[in-house]
């Protein structure tokens, strides 16, 4: 029972530990659109594509059922498009790179 209070307290410091550190970055990482894919799996090779060269990406998807899609377990919808999004700063090289796949890029050059 001890060892059961003990882990129980261990891990509340740890949790209280972790409230009290500062964000890493405190200023918003602005994004740029460098690719609108036709569907997942298109955006998922781009994706790992810019991951692979060391620039981070995430997804955002244009579809009218997103949500419905998440929690009703309902098709994509209409628009199945998802566009890719890279940080700022690398939107030139990852515009490249994407043009390098052999794709067109919504970033302009």
């Amino acid at each position: 029972m001890a060892w059961g209070a003990h882990k129980r307290k261990q891990r509340l410091e740890r949790t209280e530990d972790a409230g009290r550190r500062e964000p890493a970055s405190a200023e918003p990482v602005r994004l740029a659109a460098v690719f609108t894919a036709d569907g997942t799996m298109q955006a998922d090779m781009v994706a790992e594509a810019l991951a692979g060269e060391g620039i981070p990406s995430c997804r955002q998807e244009l579809g009218d059922a997103g949500f419905a899609a998440a929690r009703y377990g309902m098709g994509k919808g209409a628009d199945g498009r998802i566009v890719v999004l890279v940080p700022e700063e690398r939107a030139q090289e990852a515009a490249g790179i994407v043009e390098g796949m052999g794709l067109a890029c919504s970033f302009p050059k």
